[in-house]
């Protein structure tokens, strides 16, 4: 690997480092089953000091709403899920809490639960849409072959730096919150409704989110909603932090997603027809449920397109933890589907992978769906110069025929290596995308300091480093003069969630015009300067090959271990093109971060299932890679274009190497692997 440095923390503080002598600890007291019927709840008595909060106690709005999605903040008389809070205790000693949640008796009606998703119901539909051009059923009728194809992307935990919570406290006439939210105007808003107070009576204080890769979009606002509740009505402050274990239950997972695609191509390997079904697993409630569906919509063909086309998406509701976004809003499972199905293709026509994906390219002019682009693809360049480093067309021969000349090669140590091409949109959310604008407020003071503040909460320490690059390039001044002001909820307008994509999209951009205003106006007017620059989305369409992407190609190499049958990674290599970068040392470091990350997503990180649910000691299974068995990670990037727009680069690994290992493994097994994660490996199963 690199010898680069890690992406460093940013400087906000954490969660679990307040404290003050009166602070009261929180604790849930959570549904035993997945569905069923509150009868009864018994709490043991409590000594004087200590509290016990229902949703009776909720003096103004009974849920948290986002995009529409309501989710209780306690349950009344139903449970949708394992875990579910019905009760929060509060007191001033954690172990007697504890002690107290382990006495307490819930007598529930149990009903059966809907784990799976790959099959539904109509009432278990959370969202669905579907696009289609052409004549699929034609096609398929004249076609000469036809294939079906499965593939199968399970959940992940986020493994952050430290579990989500909340803690509260009075501050004169406010009430603040600190949590580690990618959207803390949420947070403030839907505290406000559940204490039915104002908004302005609420600060909400950003704490260090670590590398949230997306898991952090709106549960946050529950945990702070609950600990918000429990410090108006013991009157004293309040801390509710998840343990590792509540934290990899309870919170948010990735979603799985289920895709199943036919498909047929002439003999010169020419894709006639897709027809894809794509089922996402949303878990209880739905949450965010048609934003994953319309980006699942734009990407289901991938960078691909075929004369005949089919896409149908659902988004399901189970009796599972609500589930969401990871890294890249399910962008890579459902680019790694793409990535199986054009490596499948390939291998059933007998064509080499790159000429396959270069015969069905989406063309310059082409329209998908939501996506239309003016602008060629980098393909050619891209693919040419990560085969070229990796030795991929010379090895991917050499093992085809290996692989063809052996007639039983699961007994012998095979050898595979797998080429995957992808993309990053620009950023920003289709659901609700018309009421948040992003804002930048930049403030040259008297003492000739840069002072930035953004609506937006940045990912990592690297991205606020940009941002003070670009501003110090443009003022002409060192950039330790230039300082980033963690975002207080009131002083600047919503910006909407923040995802990394659209973090380091859209505020440079702000960034970039509030310094060339100020540097205009400088020498002109009088300090202090403040300059406040807002963009609004314009007809955002996120999730498909438009105009303004980052693009990419990854390779991976391994081998099959002859005693283990596990494979073993020998190197990774990628190629990158985002138009203008701001930093090539910060983009190389994230891209090779990201790439250790989703590698060990899928060879490592393995949630086991037991009758369909996450068994209670799950995460003592759950393991990270270790850096021993992080492989060498080579990294191309593409001269930067001075006139072009900037463009994310952090999700592209965990859209690339994923189906790349799955296409390696393909070749080295011998037989199509369906799945992009490690419970693919031996002793595992996906959901």
């Amino acid at each position: 690997m690199d010898s680069e440095r890690p992406l460093p923390a940013l400087d906000l503080p954490l969660v679990s480092t307040f404290t003050t002598s009166d602070l009261l600890h929180v604790r849930i007291l959570r549904s035993p089953v997945a569905k069923g019927r509150i009868k009864s709840i018994h709490i043991p008595h409590l000594p004087r000091g200590y509290r016990s909060i229902m949703i009776d106690d909720i003096p103004g709005s009974k849920t948290i709403t986002v995009f529409g999605t309501e989710i209780p903040v306690l349950a009344r008389e139903r449970v949708s899920y394992r875990g579910e809070p019905i009760a929060l205790l509060a007191g001033p000693d954690p172990a007697r809490l504890q002690e107290a949640i382990e006495l307490a008796h819930i007598s529930l009606e149990e009903e059966e639960p809907d784990f799976t998703f790959s099959q539904f119901n109509s009432d278990r539909i959370a969202a669905r849409c579907e696009y289609s051009h052409g004549d699929v059923e034609l096609a398929f009728s004249i076609a000469q072959s036809m294939a079906e194809h499965e593939y199968h992307s399970a959940a992940l935990y986020h493994a952050a730096q430290e579990p989500q919570g909340a803690v509260v406290w009075f501050d004169y006439d406010k009430l603040t919150i600190r949590c580690a939210s990618q959207w803390p105007y949420l947070v403030r808003s839907q505290v406000a409704a559940v204490l039915d107070v104002k908004e302005s009576e609420i600060v909400i204080e950003a704490a260090d989110p670590g590398n949230h890769l997306d898991s952090r979009l709106w549960y946050p606002a529950l945990l702070a909603a609950q600990a918000a509740l429990a410090a108006v009505i013991c009157g004293r402050p309040t801390r509710l932090i998840l343990d590792r274990r509540e934290d990899f239950l309870y919170t948010t997972l990735r979603a799985p997603v289920f895709s199943s695609y036919r498909s047929s191509c002439d003999k010169n390997g020419k894709l006639n027809a897709i027809d894809a079904r794509i089922i996402i697993n949303c878990g209880a409630y739905g949450v965010l449920a048609e934003e994953m569906a319309k980006r699942a919509l734009a990407a289901a063909s991938g960078a691909y397109s075929a004369d005949n086309l089919r896409i149908q998406c659902y988004a399901v509701q189970s009796n599972l933890v609500p589930l969401g976004p990871f890294a890249g809003l399910v962008m890579p499972q459902i680019l790694f589907a793409a990535e199986r199905l054009i490596d499948d293709c390939a291998r059933l026509a007998d064509i080499e992978p790159v000429q396959m994906r270069r015969l069905n390219l989406l063309e310059k002019a082409a329209e998908l769906g939501l996506v239309k682009r003016k602008k060629n693809i980098p393909f050619d360049e891209l693919v040419e110069s990560v085969c070229g480093i990796s030795d991929f067309n010379r090895k991917h021969a050499s093992f085809e025929l290996v692989r063809k000349r052996h007639s039983d090669p699961a007994g012998q140590p095979g050898r595979g290596i797998g080429l995957a091409f992808g993309y990053q949109t620009p950023g920003g959310f289709i659901t609700g995308s018309g009421t948040a604008a992003s804002t930048v407020e930049v403030e040259l003071t008297k003492e000739a300091e840069l002072i930035i503040r953004s609506s937006s909460i940045p990912g990592t320490a690297g991205t606020v480093h940009i941002w003070k690059q670009i501003a110090a390039d443009i003022i002409g001044q060192e950039p330790e003069t230039i300082h980033f002001e963690p975002l207080r909820t009131g002083s600047l307008p919503d910006a909407g969630p923040s995802s990394h994509s659209g973090t380091i999209t859209i505020i440079s951009k702000l960034i970039e015009e509030a310094c060339r205003a100020i540097s205009q106006r400088r020498f002109r007017e009088g300090l202090p300067i403040k300059v406040k620059k807002t963009m609004r989305p314009k007809n955002p369409v996120p999730g498909g090959p438009v105009d303004g992407c980052a693009w990419g190609a990854a390779v991976v190499e391994l081998s099959i271990n002859s005693y283990s049958g596990e494979p073993e990674v020998h190197g990774v290599w990628l190629s990158v093109k985002a138009g203008r970068i701001l930093s090539i040392e910060k983009a190389r470091n994230t891209l090779i971060t990201n790439t250790a990350l989703a590698l060990s997503q899928s060879l490592y990180e393995h949630i086991p299932l037991e009758d369909g649910q996450i068994p209670e000691d799950a995460n003592r299974c759950y393991h990270l890679a270790r850096a021993n068995q992080i492989p060498p990670i080579q990294v191309l990037l593409a001269d930067s274009e001075d006139k072009a727009a900037i463009a994310g680069v952090g999700d592209l690994p965990f859209c690339l190497v994923a189906p790349a290992l799955a296409n390696a493994l393909s070749q080295a097994r011998d037989t199509p692997w369906q799945t992009d994660f490690a419970s693919g490996m031996p002793g595992g199963g996906y959901w």
